[in-house]
């Protein structure tokens, strides 16, 4: 499964619910989650810029700035480097 750098770009949102050890499932914003008191996400950007969110202490999203670089299966999201396990459609699941 080659996944390219482009179509990693956009929001992707934390669905928890469908997690499995040592993975971790985002969806694109117009999935359908489930209610919940906050969820982590990101926005990667075509010049390599990001910006990451999560829920802050009254439940209110917070969102910090950051960078992003992709390669091979390799995805850096600030100092975090992650496997991109698979993208398939709109499901993207990452492993630590």
């Amino acid at each position: 499964m080659a996944v390219s750098r482009e179509a990693l770009v956009g929001q992707w949102i934390h669905s928890h619910e469908e997690d499995e050890p040592g993975r971790t499932v985002f969806r694109r914003p117009d999935f359908i989650f489930p209610p919940a008191r906050g969820r982590d996400s990101f926005v990667l950007r075509s010049d390599g810029t990001a910006s990451l969110g999560r829920p802050g202490p009254d439940d209110a999203p917070e969102e910090r700035p950051g960078t992003w670089q992709f390669k091979g299966k390799t995805l850096r999201l600030g100092a975090r480097s992650l496997e991109v396990v698979s993208l398939e459609g709109e499901r993207l699941v990452l492993g630590e």
